[in-house]
């Protein structure tokens, strides 16, 4: 084990007691101040041994030899740790716990020392007769395969670069192909360099080693859900769940992927067992209401995120979200201090300054501002009276802006001011938003709806045509058609027509917008 981890180790005994390595409660206490977030993998090892009772087993032993030989047979065959693992972590217990120093391996190292110096210092007579090197490697010689193996991981960590630390695992599996762990850890560097098929193969050879690896199916599925491939993540997952019943990352995911497949109840099934095994998942709370949304039920949802805020205060994902659930409430001013409160937690948080900038816009909009429930001169009316009060419109743009600042590729945020400038009636500028939010996004339907009002308001009827065309296109299209938009989008381009004298195409836009219920009869 690296020597490192096995001071700060004895650090941690020295200064909390040994009951830290008995106690795995108080383990957890404590290591991590010591550890400073390094290590993670010494530590959820120490962990599994301490909680196994590998501690308690060797501070009371009679027959340490004995002892040390049961435990590692235990974390082996109960909890699926290899073997130069457990065995790593035994021997770090009785090392601090008991002082286990084993005399017969102090003797062997200073035979093997004696011999190495012999053979380099004759090395040394004959290679200087002959004016060559010594080779470095020669001590290598002497260790075990375990022993390189366990050198060359040891360097591996501390590597800074992904490729150099691949190219040492690569090292070990040569010496020891049966070593799952390497695998798992290549792995790992080769996910994290962005290579996830590779990655997925080497977790894969690790299952093949060690088929109760939990953690190698859990992040081979993270890693084909990252593809894409939702269904084989979720059998992998699956996996994990049946390894491992409480491992609550994995019903998390696998929630995850079932709420990307449009299955909401399977989603909040897992969600709800990942809350049962731990309560104080502030994560699964908020995935799960956000699956409670979809699904339509918006006082559950608010109901989690609340809980998820709760357990975690400086969760601006959950403000974010519950701020949604209010904005379509109509709660437009709790909406804002739910976005306001994420912003706060998240300077940078560019969908929230989004979503802010669109309630204040909505709060602008106090009067009748639903076109399809109104006479054409009456939203004329209205949107004048708009442009004469621009106060939270001011404040909508200022938060568009500020989103586009720290996103600049955020189509929506380009669309929602290029709408607010649309009701303020400076078309030009709505139209500059508006073509930027297409360039990004050639598909927005909202975008294609603004850009078309934008093109009516300079009396270009037949651009504006064209672009209501493309948002009633695209509404109609959708998996889940939103009646009330593509109703919006037929009232307009009804409207153009009407403008250009084609009464007969507006009225068939009109007659389309009434049957999605959507159009008030007052227009005709």
């Amino acid at each position: 084990m690296d020597a490192k981890f096995v001071a700060i180790v004895e650090r941690l005994v020295k200064e909390q007691g040994k009951d830290t390595l008995i106690n795995a409660e108080k383990c957890k206490e404590h290591i991590e101040d010591y550890l400073q977030n390094g290590f993670s993998k010494e530590r959820d090892l120490l962990l599994i041994a301490i909680e196994a009772g590998a501690g308690q087993a060797i501070a009371d032993a009679s027959d340490l030899a004995l002892c040390k030989k049961q435990q590692i047979r235990l974390l082996k065959d109960d909890h699926f740790i290899d073997e130069t693992a457990a065995t790593e972590a035994v021997e770090l217990l009785a090392l601090i716990l008991r002082d286990d120093k084993s005399q017969s391996t102090k003797q062997n190292d200073i035979y093997n020392l004696i011999l190495v110096a012999l053979i380099i210092f004759g090395l040394w007579a004959y290679n200087a007769y002959n004016d060559q090197e010594i080779p470095e490697v020669l001590p290598n010689i002497f260790k075990s395969e375990k022993q390189i193996v366990k050198e060359i991981l040891n360097q591996a960590k501390a590597k800074q670069d992904l490729r150099e630390t691949i190219a040492l695992y690569t090292q070990a599996i040569e010496i020891d192909p049966n070593n799952a762990s390497v695998y798992f850890d290549r792995g790992n560097a080769y996910y994290n360099l962005g290579d996830y098929n590779t990655a997925i193969d080497d977790w894969t050879q690790a299952i093949k080693i060690n088929p109760k690896l939990a953690e190698a199916y859990y992040n081979r599925g993270v890693a084909y859900a990252d593809l894409g491939d939702y269904n084989t993540a979720i059998d992998d997952w699956t996996q994990a769940i049946k390894i491992d019943p409480k491992n609550t990352r994995a019903y998390n995911n696998r929630g995850y992927a079932y709420y990307n497949l449009g299955d909401y109840n399977t989603a909040i099934d897992d969600w709800t067992q990942a809350i049962k095994i731990d309560p104080n998942n502030a994560n699964a709370y908020n995935n799960r209401a956000n699956a409670y949304e979809k699904l339509g039920d918006t006082d559950k949802a608010i109901a989690d995120y609340t809980q998820a805020i709760k357990i975690d205060p400086n969760n601006a994902n959950a403000y974010n979200n519950r701020g949604n659930s209010l904005y379509y409430l109509g709660v437009y001013n709790t909406a804002i201090d739910d976005w306001t409160q994420a912003i706060k937690i998240d300077p940078n948080y560019a969908k929230a300054y989004n979503n802010r900038g669109n309630a204040y816009a909505k709060l602008n909009n106090d009067g009748n501002n639903d076109q399809e429930n109104a006479d054409y001169s009456v939203v004329e009316k209205h949107l004048q009276a708009l442009r004469n009060n621009t106060g939270s419109y001011s404040k909508a743009i200022a938060d568009y802006n500020q989103a586009i600042k720290i996103d600049p590729n955020n189509a929506n945020a380009y669309n929602s001011r290029g709408y607010a400038y649309v009701e303020l009636g400076d078309y030009k500028k709505a139209l500059a938003d508006l073509d930027r939010s297409l360039k990004l996004d050639p598909n927005f339907a909202y975008a294609y709806h603004s850009r078309g009002k934008a093109y009516a308001g300079l009396k270009e009827h037949d651009k504006a045509i064209a672009d209501f065309n493309k948002a009633v296109d695209i509404f109609s299209a959708a998996k889940t058609i939103d009646k009330k938009n593509l109703a919006l989008a037929y009232c307009d381009r009804g409207k153009s027509y009407r403008s250009l004298g084609n009464l007969s195409k507006s009225n068939d836009d009109i007659k389309k917008a009434r049957e999605l219920d959507m159009c008030d009869a007052s227009i005709k």
